[in-house]
Formats: structure tokens, C-alpha cells, sequence
């Protein structure tokens, strides 16, 4: 006796479409993590370059009595091709890192600074502009109300509600 079972989907089975689709979240997490991976590599080799570069300098320019004395100079003649291209590489790489530096601490503090200076004088000249289209709006009656309270250092002024000069400051706003 045979029985049919009805098909169940098999997990492990999939398309082409969902494999990829399931594959895209992890491919870029994968090359997220692997890229800050690399930077934390990259910032660690430009911290530590310079000390490298001062070694060779060291290994490679110290006098030659000097380098006998201290056991370098067998190993100075055995890597010369070596230290000098291992020199160069971290003399390049310490240079970047030095600029680096000065990139991320002297111009974006200077940069950063000189963007607040100009959104406040921006800011700043809006309200001036503003405050000069308000003025201009005003006849010579409003005028003369606007400097007797400033010259009184008031706020208020009573007057009849039938002033025209009262009314027309109480509309637009002053």
C-alpha cells in the first residue's frame, strides 16, 4: 500500500530570489564589519608609524662603530633593501597620519567655528532686515509714538481707542 502525502515545503530548499534577498543584509554587514575592521588597522598602523620610521632611522643611520658595537651592522647589511623600503612606507604613512591630525583637530575646530560665526551673523542681519521692514512701514505719527517710548523707556502708551495712530500701531503688532 502507497500513501500520497500532500508536498510540505522543505526549509532547506529555497529560491534564487529569497536566498539573495536573505544573503544582501548579511553580505553588507559582513563588508561593514570588515571595513571598520580595516579603519581601526589603518588608525592603529598611523598611531604606531613613527616609532617604526624612528627605528629604521636608527638601524639604518647609525654610525657605522656604533652599529658593530651593538650588533647592528650584520643585520643592517643583510635588510638594507628591506629598511629602506619599510623607511619610506612609514615616513609616508606617518606623514598621512600627521595631516590627519592636523585635518581633524586644527581645521574642522577652525572650520566648525567659522560655520557658527556666519549662521549667527546670518541670523543676525534676518533680524535686522526685519526690523528695518517693520520701521519702514511705519508713517511719520507711528514714528514719533516709537521714539517717545524709547526715549521714555516705556512699553505702553494710553490713548483713545478713535486714535488712528493708536490703532494702526495695535494692528501691526508694535
Amino acid at each position: 500500500m502507497i500513501f500520497n502525502l500532500p508536498e510540505t515545503p522543505n526549509p532547506a530548499v529555497h529560491t534564487d530570489a529569497a536566498r539573495k534577498s536573505r544573503a544582501a543584509p548579511v553580505t553588507s554587514t559582513l563588508a561593514h564589519t570588515t571595513m571598520e575592521a580595516l579603519s581601526k588597522i589603518l588608525d592603529f598602523i598611523g598611531k604606531y608609524a613613527w616609532a617604526v620610521f624612528v627605528t629604521t632611522c636608527f638601524v639604518l643611520f647609525v654610525p657605522d662603530e656604533a652599529a658593530k658595537q651593538i650588533g647592528l651592522s650584520e643585520l643592517r647589511e643583510q635588510f638594507k633593501g628591506a629598511l629602506r623600503i619599510l623607511l619610506v612606507l612609514t615616513s609616508v604613512v606617518s606623514l598621512g597620519a600627521l595631516l590627519q591630525y592636523i585635518d581633524r583637530r586644527l581645521l574642522d575646530g577652525w572650520l566648525e567655528s567659522r560655520r557658527k560665526e556666519k549662521t549667527r551673523q546670518k541670523q543676525q542681519q534676518e533680524v535686522m532686515e526685519a526690523l528695518a521692514l517693520r520701521l519702514s512701514s511705519l508713517d511719520l505719527n507711528e514714528q514719533m509714538w516709537i521714539k517717545y517710548c524709547l526715549f521714555h523707556n516705556t512699553q505702553s502708551l494710553s490713548a483713545e481707542r478713535t486714535n488712528r495712530t493708536a490703532q494702526s500701531l495695535n494692528h501691526k503688532g508694535s
